[in-house]
């Protein structure tokens, strides 16, 4: 028995050695030029190595590589590389840890770089961080905020943006003020019935009075929005039949467009352009929907 033990001893001992000898390998010199470091960063190892090498212990390993991570985003040499290998190592960090959730925030937030004049990368790798962090911690609303704005602001997506923002405001924690920022970015993706609907379910499921009357308010505009947006696709139609646009709303009811022009909510009147066929309203010139100003491509 002890020789059985010296034995295990032994060999526990060669395959620590072995570990650290394979880990010591993609291990990340403190002072590298920016060939260098990307060499260093390509021979990660894939996530089944880095798992072999662990020997099982994959939140030992997942350390290891945060502390390349951290290293690394606080040299001074990854600011020529724009961060761009940062993703890789938070990426393998939570592979082999998926319980870990303080990395993937770090990585989907640090990750995008703007490189002047509006112009940004590693958004995608971001976005992929942070949309991992709602699959495995669905209750953290952070990542659902955070998700939201990378699709938005990045990749000009606010439909999804907005049904983030619908999940993280049922959740304990969320800022009070994703669920109105939620009705806006949905009627920003033309699904203002969406976003009607969603703020009618928030005002009937919540018991605050103050958020009552915010919503109640937001409802009214969401319904203006609806309204507007079914007249100037009324109105679109009309172009399309005539090749003009109407110069008042009967036009549309007498061709059957329409069968009755909506009351403005507010006690006012919808106006129409006539040259541009762009349809407001007297009470609220600034519309619910914002424009959608399409960032430049991420380069990748």
């Amino acid at each position: 028995m002890p020789k059985r033990n010296s034995t295990l001893a032994l060999l526990a001992t060669l395959a620590s050695g072995l570990m650290a000898t394979a880990m010591a390998k993609h291990r990340m010199p403190p002072l590298l030029d920016e060939e260098k470091a990307a060499r260093s960063l390509r021979s990660l190892p894939s996530v089944e190595t880095a798992r072999f090498l662990s020997l099982g212990y994959h939140t030992l390993a997942a350390d290891y590589y945060w502390i390349q991570a951290v290293q690394y985003f606080g040299s001074g040499w990854n600011q020529a590389l724009f961060y761009r290998d940062l993703f890789p190592l938070v990426d393998l960090v939570s592979r082999l840890d998926p319980r870990w959730e303080y990395p993937l925030l770090f990585g989907g937030v640090a990750l995008p770089t703007n490189l002047g004049r509006e112009t940004w990368i590693n958004t995608a790798e971001s976005t992929v961080l942070l949309e991992r962090g709602t699959s495995l911690f669905p209750d953290n609303p952070d990542f659902y905020v955070f998700a939201a704005y990378n699709l938005l602001n990045y990749h000009n997506d606010a439909q999804r943006a907005g049904q983030y923002l619908m999940t993280c405001a049922r959740l304990s924690g969320c800022p009070a003020y994703v669920p109105q920022l939620a009705t806006r970015v949905l009627a920003a993706a033309d699904d203002v019935e969406t976003a009607l609907a969603f703020a009618q379910s928030m005002l009937e499921s919540n018991e605050d009075p103050s958020f009552n009357e915010m919503m109640k308010e937001r409802v009214r505009r969401l319904e203006l929005e609806r309204d507007i947006v079914r007249l100037e696709t009324a109105v679109t139609v009309f172009k399309e039949r005539n090749g003009r646009t109407p110069v008042q709303f009967q036009e549309l009811l007498e061709q059957g467009i329409l069968d009755a022009i909506p009351e403005e909510g507010y006690g006012g009147e919808f106006l129409i352009d006539a040259a541009t066929g762009e349809v407001s309203s007297s009470t609220h010139s600034q519309r619910l929907r914002p424009a959608m100003v399409p960032r430049p491509a991420p380069y990748e």
